[in-house]
Parts: C-alpha cells; sequence; structure tokens
C-alpha cells in the first residue's frame, strides 16, 4: 500500500458554520439571475441548477462564488481547478447546513486585456506543450467577453493538430465544437466549455460584463464612488504593511472604474452619465459581487487571497458582509511513468528526494505497490523532472555494463599511469606522449557511458513517449503547470474520467479539516492510466 499525506484546502469550517445562519441577504435586485439562467440553459447547464437558482433569487439560498478571466478555449488548468473546488465546497455546505448553496463562476467578461488571454498551451503524445494563439488582436478597450466566438473556431485545427495521437483529442474536439455551436461570444463560450465539462455538476456561469447584473449594480457602483473609498484603500494597505505584507493597490485605484459602451470600455475619468453602464475595476469587484449575492466563501488563488486582505475597510465602509476566502484545489499533473518503477530505489537516493512535495493519486485503490515506492516515484518527477529522467537513464543500464565499464576505464587509466611513470625514465618527453594518449583513451570510454545512456533513454522514451517532454509538461515555458495548461490537457488522455478523478480529489480536500496521515487507502490506479494528480494543497502560484 502506498503511504500517502492527504491535505486539506484550509476551509475554515467553524467560520463557515456560524457564517449560514448569520449571512444576510443582499438588498439589491436579483431578477438579473433570471436571464443569467436563461443563459446558461442554452449554453448546456444542467437543469438541477435551475432549483438552486431560483432558491437564491428568492432570498432562500447562498452562494459560493469564483471565477477567471475569459481565455482562449477556457484558459489554463487552474481555472477549472477553481470551478471544481467552489462546486465541491458549496455541495459541502449544503451537506453540513441543509441549507440551499449554489456555486457560481464569475467570468470576467468585462476585462479588456487580450494579450493575456490570447494563448492556449496543448501537449501532445511525447509532453511537448503547443501554443495556439489568437494573433488578431483587437483594438485597445475591447471587452474580451464581447469578442465573436467564430474566432476560436478558427483556430480549431490548430488544437486538433496540437492534440493528434492523444487517445481522447478527438471526444475533446467534439466538445469545443459543441460548446462553439452553442456560444455567439467568447464570454458565452467560457460557460459553455465549462459546462461541457463538469456536466451534471456544474456551476452557474455569470458573465461580468453583462448588461442586467451591471444594471442591477449600478445603484452600488454609484454609492462606492460618491465615498472616500481612497482612505479605506490606504488604511487596509497600512495594515498589510505593518504586518509585513505586501501592499496591492494605491489608494487611487479605490475609484478608478471603467464606462462600457458597446463592445469596448474607458475610464470612468474620461466622462460618464446617468444612462451609461459602468463596471468595477479589480478593487471593486469582489465588493459588488458580495453586493449582489450572498456569498458565504470565495475560492481564490493567491493573489486573489492576498490582495483581498487590503479590502477590509472598503467592506465595512459599504456594509457589505465579508466572505470567507477559500484557496483553490492545486495540482500537478503527470504521465504514468511506466518501465521506470524498477528505478525507484536508484531515483530515490539522489539529492532531490529531500524536497519532495507532499502529494494525492486520486486514482486511488487498496492493491497499489508497496509503502514508498511509486508515491517517491512520482513526487520526484515533480520536483525536478530532469533530474528524474537522467537518473531513470542511469539506472536502465544493466549493473553489469556499468560495473565493467567501469573497472575497465579505471584499470586502463592506472595502467597508463603507470607506463607514464616508465616511459618518463626513459625519456621525459615520452610522458608526455603517454599522457595524451590517456587522456583520448579517456574520452572514448566517456563516449561509451554517454551513448550507453542515450540507449536507455531511447529504450525508455519507446516504451513510454511522455518521458521525452517530461519536464516540459511538468514545468511549461519553466512555469507552474496549473498557470500554462489547458484544462483540455487531462481530457485529451483520459477522457471525462479525468475530471471525475479531480472532483474526487477536490471533494476530499475540502471536505479534510485538517492534515492527516494514511498508510493503506491508496495506489496511482491502474498502469494504462496516463495521468497522475500530485501536489495537492494551497496554491502559490498567481492569478
Amino acid at each position: 500500500m502506498i503511504r500517502q499525506r492527504r491535505l486539506s484546502l484550509d476551509v475554515n469550517w467553524t467560520r463557515l458554520d456560524s457564517r449560514v445562519p448569520n449571512r444576510s441577504q443582499p438588498s439589491l435586485d436579483l431578477s438579473w439571475l433570471r436571464s443569467a439562467w436563461k443563459s446558461n440553459l442554452s449554453l448546456g447547464a444542467p437543469a438541477s441548477l435551475e432549483s438552486k437558482v431560483e432558491a437564491v433569487g428568492n432570498g432562500r439560498g447562498f452562494v459560493v462564488i469564483t471565477g477567471q478571466q475569459v481565455g482562449l478555449f477556457g484558459g489554463p488548468l487552474y481555472t477549472l481547478y477553481k470551478a471544481l473546488t467552489a462546486i465541491e465546497l458549496a455541495r459541502a455546505i449544503e451537506s453540513r447546513t441543509g441549507h440551499v448553496v449554489l456555486p457560481v463562476f464569475w467570468t470576467v467578461g468585462d476585462d479588456s486585456d487580450f494579450g493575456e488571454v490570447s494563448s492556449s498551451w496543448f501537449p501532445n503524445a511525447q509532453g511537448r506543450v503547443q501554443r495556439v494563439r489568437d494573433e488578431d488582436v483587437p483594438p485597445g478597450g475591447t471587452l474580451v467577453g464581447r469578442l465573436p466566438a467564430s474566432r476560436q473556431r478558427g483556430l480549431r485545427d490548430e488544437v486538433a493538430a496540437a492534440l493528434d495521437g492523444l487517445p481522447y483529442s478527438e471526444e475533446v474536439l467534439r466538445r469545443i465544437d459543441s460548446s462553439l455551436d452553442r456560444a455567439e461570444t467568447w464570454a458565452e463560450s467560457q460557460a459553455a466549455f465549462l459546462h461541457s465539462v463538469l456536466g451534471s455538476d456544474s456551476a452557474l456561469v455569470v458573465d461580468g460584463g453583462d448588461r442586467d447584473l451591471l444594471s442591477a449594480g449600478r445603484p452600488f457602483l454609484d454609492s462606492a464612488l460618491d465615498l472616500p473609498l481612497e482612505e479605506d484603500l490606504k488604511q487596509g494597505g497600512d495594515a498589510l504593511r505593518d504586518a509585513g505584507l505586501p501592499v496591492a493597490f494605491t489608494p487611487e485605484l479605490a475609484r478608478s472604474s471603467f464606462v462600457l459602451r458597446g463592445a469596448t470600455r474607458t475610464s470612468i475619468e474620461d466622462g460618464y452619465q446617468a444612462g451609461d453602464l459602468l463596471a468595477p475595476n479589480v478593487v471593486l469587484r469582489p465588493l459588488l459581487q458580495d453586493a449582489l449575492l450572498p456569498n458565504l466563501s470565495t475560492i481564490g488563488g493567491p493573489s486573489e487571497i492576498a490582495y483581498r486582505r487590503q479590502l477590509g475597510p472598503l467592506y465595512e465602509r459599504l456594509s457589505v458582509p465579508e466572505p470567507i476566502v477559500t484557496p483553490r484545489y492545486r495540482a500537478t499533473l503527470v504521465p504514468t511513468l511506466t518501465s521506470v518503477t524498477t528505478a525507484s530505489s536508484a531515483l530515490g537516493a539522489t539529492s532531490n528526494s529531500a524536497r519532495l512535495p507532499n502529494h494525492l493519486p486520486p486514482n486511488s485503490s487498496p492493491d497499489a505497490s508497496p509503502p514508498g515506492d511509486e508515491s517517491s516515484l512520482y513526487a520526484l518527477a515533480v520536483a525536478d523532472p530532469r533530474a528524474f529522467v537522467a537518473s531513470a537513464a542511469e539506472a536502465r543500464r544493466p549493473e553489469s555494463l556499468r560495473e565493467l565499464l567501469d573497472q575497465a576505464r579505471s584499470r586502463v587509466s592506472h595502467e597508463l599511469e603507470a607506463l607514464g611513470s616508465s616511459a618518463s625514465e626513459f625519456d621525459k618527453n615520452l610522458k608526455q606522449v603517454v599522457e595524451s594518449a590517456r587522456g583520448k583513451i579517456d574520452y572514448q570510454f566517456a563516449r561509451i557511458a554517454d551513448e550507453s545512456v542515450k540507449k536507455a533513454r531511447k529504450q525508455l522514451a519507446a516504451e513510454n513517449p511522455a518521458l521525452i517532454g517530461l519536464e516540459e509538461f511538468v514545468l511549461p515555458k519553466q512555469k507552474p503547470q496549473e498557470r500554462v495548461l489547458s484544462w483540455w490537457a487531462p481530457l485529451a488522455t483520459d477522457g471525462m474520467d479525468a475530471v471525475e478523478s479531480l472532483r474526487r480529489s477536490v471533494a476530499e480536500a475540502v471536505t479534510s479539516e485538517s492534515e492527516s496521515e494514511s498508510g493503506s487507502e491508496s495506489g496511482n490506479g491502474s498502469a494504462d492510466e496516463l495521468w497522475q494528480l500530485l501536489g495537492l494543497g494551497p496554491s502559490l502560484g498567481k492569478e
């Protein structure tokens, strides 16, 4: 059995349990929820969500909120991780309290930073990561959420080429096609992608640039812009600075919102009129969310959690109930490392073994490997994939070959050293000739060693092609995988089983209230499963 360390997501159940009966319902108009639900239904949302939406709209339910910018083909993996965390936390709160809790995914459709979301990265069968990018940069100020979905349809063949050879690539392409057929804009595409992947356990996807939503939030934004929020933001920043924490926002950002006109946005400083549609900036967006919806908890990445610490005085000033912040799920996907398990003892002895991460493979079974073997193996692949492949290739060479090569190299070197000494006694210039020959012979021995390692790498790659691009797959662009790789990657290799594995892992993490040790429960699943999920815990990246 594999011994594993389970990590919770630091869910503050004490505060959440007490928050449910005390969280007041919002005073703003919630009629926009009806149009949001109709839009979601047309984009593939499960009908089972409707009763939860109605309960929230009638003041009988609560929400858990997460969100992300609209991204090309849905964005990176952590977008999916956020949605799953919100869904499973909402489910867990419902189970504990008996109250209706609706998971909400807030897409930032009113954002205009196209460059940040215009690329998506897909792996091929060898783990090599390939970029698909929308090169047609729109005019400045264009709302990304209002871009036509046809732009993404035009890149479909590039996605197909990137995923060629992966077992479920056709299923991914069918889901992308059907989602884009439902959608007219990028914001709608984001919702359709999420519903396609999340299936019957999806979330209500809310477009932050939706006209009905922003119209309902206009009274709140008007009141916020009339207050001296700069002082509150400075107060929050001073508290962070005094605590030795970084300050996220300068005071003037408290009044930096936007005016939406058609498919573009301009700064509010350029002027606005009573009938204009106002949209919040990064400071006021969390407050608008919590003013519009009865939010119990916000699921965030590390930068979101950090900057929310500065917003406390604004919540107090605007009389908005401040939600409990829960860190999102974190994972690293690793190819199944077949053909290298026999090297586990050699790999575990490397200098990297001291810094292996905690992890939790979700496809667990009680009849797994002996304690520690594959656990350490996969952890090393995450900690240092380059060292892992090098060590695996070295360990793959037959022990007899390594010993004979080392012995021959040492013996020849020793005999040539003796020959050099004898030659020097006869003629001191002869020693230089012997030393030159000794260096050349030693170089040939080194070539034999290098070639044998290359052959070992080639054999490993033939049996497990994903090893070829392991480093690039685990650390694409030398950045955390979950911030770069498309969320379609695990679906292209394992199909919908990958999502269910992730969902089970998130559910276990959400309901785990403290770190615990498990020495008898799980392994890495069947040998033909391509992905293992490691590195569960609070995220350390940036969102």
